[in-house]
């Protein structure tokens, strides 16, 4: 029996022994971990890569950080030794956004605006509806534009507001019309009223000088006998622009000199009937004056005033009317044309005025 006793106690040894070696190889892997991610994160630290975590599974390195620091990161953890490294982005992995199109349609029957198809964010629907609204009338709007997916583009902004100031012509000059935006490309048909296109037409020529593909075909095959010289005369233009401000006024956010847009259709229109009167008389020129109630300190209306009146001359002049044949001036709280007393009094005191001279 004591034969066996030696060989027995092996029995016992021997697992103790594949502990020990057990134990010495974790702690070699540990030794390892150690030593590449000591060297490794020092390489990422040096590169300013410090947004970049860093972990190690016995030689596989496993990077963490925003995806646009893969490559450099990827780069830096080549140490002998590691044997393979992952890369795992903390932020959304980058995908091609979606193009945001704008395919907006308006349809003008003579009384309605329709307006269908999609714009590339909400601003641009407001926008729109905006414009419809101060053209025909909020009841006379039938809106149904959707939103497109993506994010909206400056360009695309741009081309939404050329489209809202060619709407902005329509009432008097078009008896149907049609406008369809798809993203830079717009095309105009219908039918216009003799002599009366002249605003619609600038329109449009604004849209291509803007880098707008423009197809019109608004009047086609109308008789060119039937338009009629826009007037020139100081009196005819004052006549018009009177007109064009009679039961309305140009609205600005309150206490400020930012202009609705409601109000930049009625300016566009403004400025429809300007162009031509400057360009046909060298000798006219238009003065936008500022008023405001009389509610609040004197010298901040004064200042509001004036401030305003430069706002709609800016606005014109971006709009082609030549700068340099217009002026502002601001009256503040000191001409007014009703009753500070009343809430109706006060919002007419609120306006804008063009005052013509010229021959």
């Amino acid at each position: 029996m004591s034969r066996w006793c030696p060989l027995g106690r092996w029995w016992v040894v021997v697992p103790l022994l594949l502990a020990l070696s057990l134990v010495g190889t974790v702690g070699g892997c540990a030794i390892v971990e150690r030593d590449l991610t000591s060297r490794s994160q020092n390489l990422l630290d040096a590169r300013g890569l410090t947004d970049v975590s860093l972990d190690f599974e016995y030689r596989t390195a496993k990077l963490r950080g925003p995806e646009a620091r893969r490559p450099a990161a990827l780069e830096v953890v080549t140490l002998d030794g590691v044997r393979s490294v992952t890369y795992t982005a903390t932020d959304a992995t980058p995908t091609a956004a979606a193009t945001p199109t704008v395919d907006a349609r308006i349809a003008f029957d003579g009384t309605r605006m329709v307006l269908t198809g999609v714009v590339a964010s909400a601003a641009q629907r407001t926008r729109l509806v905006d414009v419809a609204s101060a053209a025909v009338g909020a009841a006379n709007v039938d809106e149904r534009l959707t939103i497109g997916v993506g994010a909206t583009r400056a360009d695309l902004d741009g081309a939404v507001e050329q489209l809202a100031a060619v709407m902005g012509q329509v009432p008097g000059a078009l008896t149907t019309a049609q406008f369809r935006l798809s993203d830079r490309a717009l095309t105009a048909s219908g039918a216009g009223v003799a002599g009366k296109l002249e605003p619609v037409t600038a329109a449009l020529d604004d849209a291509t000088a803007s880098g707008l593909t423009v197809t019109n075909t608004i009047g086609s095959g109308a008789a060119p006998s039937a338009t009629t010289p826009a007037p020139t005369s100081a009196p005819a233009v004052q006549k018009k622009l009177d007109e064009l401000l009679r039961g309305t006024t140009i609205q600005f956010a309150t206490a400020s000199t930012d202009i609705t847009p409601a109000s930049k259709a009625i300016l566009n229109r403004a400025a429809a009937v300007m162009r031509p009167a400057l360009r046909g008389n060298p000798r006219l020129k238009v003065s936008v004056d500022g008023h405001t109630d009389d509610q609040g300190d004197a010298g901040r209306n004064q200042t509001l005033s004036e401030g305003r009146a430069t706002a709609v001359l800016e606005y014109l002049a971006n709009a082609g009317v030549p700068l340099g044949r217009l002026s502002a001036k601001g009256y503040g709280e000191d001409r007014p044309v009703a009753s500070n007393g009343t809430d109706k009094g006060r919002i007419a005191n609120r306006r804008i005025e063009f005052s013509v001279t010229g021959a």
